[in-house]
């Protein structure tokens, strides 16, 4: 193996998609994949020190927060930090304007694209089993001897 197949100008980058999400919203949401440095801020500013017996901590992760924030990254559009489209909701913050703005079925929708784009779908055997296997490209160019003789 070489190092080529690692730099990053080799390395397919996700594309934004377009998710139509109900027939109440005139255009679709349009998402991206995060990088796992900012997975790893979000689930950081998601955990709570929560005092135990004998005055010790231990710490949990909010993980509803940590969905909403989630998908508060991955959505370009509609922006949901946008003060005219929290203003017009109601709400402050982009965790509050999600909540509101969506039905919870287009929530989860929503969320399930998102960790599709982020590739919280892979299965790592099959990944690599499809690594393994050579292309169609490169099993046609083998040619295998019709006969064999032995000398």
């Amino acid at each position: 193996m070489s190092i080529e197949n690692f730099l990053m100008k080799n390395v397919e980058t996700t594309e934004k998609v377009e998710v139509y999400l109900s027939e109440r919203f005139k255009a679709p949401f349009i998402i991206r994949a995060i990088s796992e440095e900012e997975n790893a801020a979000l689930r950081k500013s998601c955990r709570n020190k929560v005092k135990q017996k004998y005055g010790q901590y231990t710490t949990e992760m909010d993980q509803d927060l940590y969905l909403t924030r989630l998908v508060a990254a991955c959505t370009v559009e509609p922006d949901f930090k946008s003060a005219e489209l929290q203003a017009d909701w109601r709400v402050i913050g982009e965790e509050s304007l999600i909540r509101k703005m969506l039905l919870p079925g287009e929530y989860t929708e929503l969320l399930e694209q998102i960790q599709l784009i982020c590739g919280f779908d892979l299965d790592v055997e099959a990944e690599k089993e499809a690594i393994k296997k050579p292309t169609e490209k490169e099993t046609a160019s083998c040619t295998t001897p019709s006969t064999v003789s032995m000398s």
